[in-house]
């Protein structure tokens, strides 16, 4: 794929080609020039996205992208807590995320492999790892599908439904605890 997009002075002078193409991959910078581009853009900094010619360039002042590194922030504080209680519960971030939606799912028949990749937004051999995983640790198991034996749906231990219920509370207090960060951190964010 190529992009066709003349790249803005300031990104030229980062030594960046006039013409971007992405089969060059990543170019190198040197800090100087960094240094030079940042004090030429003094307050202001542009931000450019793949479709910088077809909306004019994305541009926020220095305090605005302050406000967003300062959401986002709060957000990596948060999965970092995340983090940290899943692994004294034995699990990683993505076995609580797999867990959790296997607890909520709600279709009419059970939630399969090929479900939980796609809402957990990975690939399908992926997802059959990390079943594996859960039912080897005896948080899950697999059944036969009801409506397509070529299936197989994924249904909770007595173990699995009470260790997402104990970590799901404790998110859930962590959230109330940080709310009002968040909310005022998006707050800012949003008004801008």
């Amino acid at each position: 794929m190529e992009c066709h997009s003349t790249l803005p002075d300031s990104a030229k002078k980062l030594g960046a080609p006039g013409e971007c193409n992405w089969r060059k991959g990543p170019q190198r910078v040197s800090l100087d020039a960094v240094v030079e581009v940042a004090i030429a853009a003094s307050d202001s900094l542009f931000l450019f996205d793949g479709d910088a010619k077809r909306n004019g360039g994305a541009f926020l002042e220095l305090h605005d992208l302050r406000q967003l590194a300062s959401f986002r922030m709060s957000i990596r504080q948060f999965l970092h807590f995340s983090e940290l209680l899943c692994e004294g519960a034995g699990l990683t971030s993505q076995q609580y995320q797999a867990l959790v939606l296997l607890r909520v799912h709600d279709g009419p028949a059970g939630m399969t492999i090929t479900d939980l990749a796609q809402r957990l937004i990975v690939k399908h051999n992926s997802a059959v790892g990390l079943v594996d995983r859960l039912a080897k640790e005896g948080l899950l198991k697999r059944g036969p599908s009801d409506e397509d034996r070529r299936h197989v749906t994924l249904e909770f231990t007595e173990r699995g439904e009470e260790l997402v219920s104990r970590l799901a509370a404790a998110h859930r207090d962590e959230l109330k605890r940080v709310a009002p960060e968040f909310i005022a951190s998006l707050t800012k964010v949003v008004a801008t």
